[in-house]
């Protein structure tokens, strides 16, 4: 991804890398998602005693177990971490796919790959925006119902983050 950032330095209009820089980000948030849901399931399974610890005033008493309060709080912060990275990498592939759809804007792959990436990062606005001028480009496109359907949830839904692959 480095080298392909300082091409782009260089060459600010070539959309079609910047439309690879983007799919290297976006499979970059993909795999940061895969591995935070996988963290967040170990971050679970860190402190089995959880579940079966009591609520209110009496939980707040007995505390955590000592025992795996450790493993989780180290598991938890892991969790955290990937999360970051997920959002992040799903961020620049916004950025960069925003990028190669301003160069080559009846480009209907960009426009999607945009929806998707802004779908991820949780920005629902850019990415029912994204999907709309997918239409307006590719107006005959074969799941336009689907896809209307989907630019009236993003835009009325409020912002969350999926690894789905979106658009």
């Amino acid at each position: 991804m480095q080298a392909l950032t300082s091409y782009l330095a260089v060459k600010k209009d070539d959309a079609t890398r910047w439309g690879e820089l983007g799919g290297l980000e976006l499979t970059a948030g993909s795999k940061y998602a895969t591995q935070y849901q996988q963290a967040q399931q170990a971050a679970q399974a860190a402190d089995p005693s959880a579940p079966f610890l009591p609520s209110g005033t009496l939980g707040s008493a007995v505390g955590q177990n000592p025992t795996y309060a450790d493993a989780s709080q180290k598991a938890s912060a892991r969790t955290s971490l990937l999360y970051q990275k997920a959002v992040g990498a799903y961020g620049l592939a916004v950025k960069d796919y925003q990028e190669a759809s301003n160069r080559r804007p009846r480009n209907p792959l960009f426009l999607q790959q945009l929806a998707t990436a802004a779908e991820n990062a949780g920005n629902n606005k850019v990415a029912g925006h994204a999907l709309q001028r997918y239409l307006r480009v590719y107006p005959n496109a074969p799941q336009k119902k689907q896809i209307e359907h989907l630019i009236n949830t993003l835009l009325q839904g409020a912002p969350s983050v999926s690894s789905g692959n979106g658009g």
